[in-house]
């Protein structure tokens, strides 16, 4: 999921595996979709009626609590991701966004390789993709990643977790 400014730049709000519900908070809250989703592969949809769903919240307490947890825990990462744009350097907010992708996405095939475009990564880290690209051919001098035609792949993972403070 992306939102786009005023300008027209992108910045990936998020990241979603199977069985991920998008789009629940402005149900609950009788607003209008904010964000733009798109799929990295093929993937299938299914739309839930808003009074269907509006009814099921209201009528199990387990289903609510539910809502409620993805809620908390959706607000959580947001908020750290806040604090890392803000204070974290370039090089760390990388550091974090390649490990995320590869750890909480699996967007890796099997030969370990992150295959996702520079342009989403640089929305995910809130860079320009020249300021991205600058990065990953340190990160790549330094020995952190491996990087070919077919995308990148995480070289030293002990290191690029301890630049990313984890």
């Amino acid at each position: 999921t992306y939102k786009v400014n005023y300008d027209g730049k992108e910045l990936i709000t998020g990241i979603h595996k199977e069985g991920a519900f998008l789009g629940f908070v402005p149900l609950l809250e009788d607003k209008s979709y904010s964000e733009n989703a798109e799929v990295l592969e093929t993937a299938r949809l299914t739309i839930i009626p808003k009074a269907a769903f509006i009814s099921l919240i209201y009528s199990s307490k387990d289903l609510a609590r539910k809502f409620i947890k993805m809620l908390s825990k959706d607000l959580e990462e947001k908020e750290k991701r806040l604090l890392d744009v803000a204070y974290q350097s370039l090089r760390q907010r990388v550091a974090n966004a390649l490990l995320d992708i590869e750890e909480k996405f699996g967007i890796v095939d099997k030969d370990g390789l992150i295959a996702i475009a520079r342009k989403d990564i640089s929305n995910i880290v809130g860079t320009a993709t020249e300021s991205l690209n600058r990065t990953l051919a340190d990160f790549k001098c330094e020995g952190l990643i491996e990087i070919s035609a077919e995308g990148l792949k995480i070289g030293d993972r002990t290191k690029l977790k301890k630049l990313a403070c984890r």
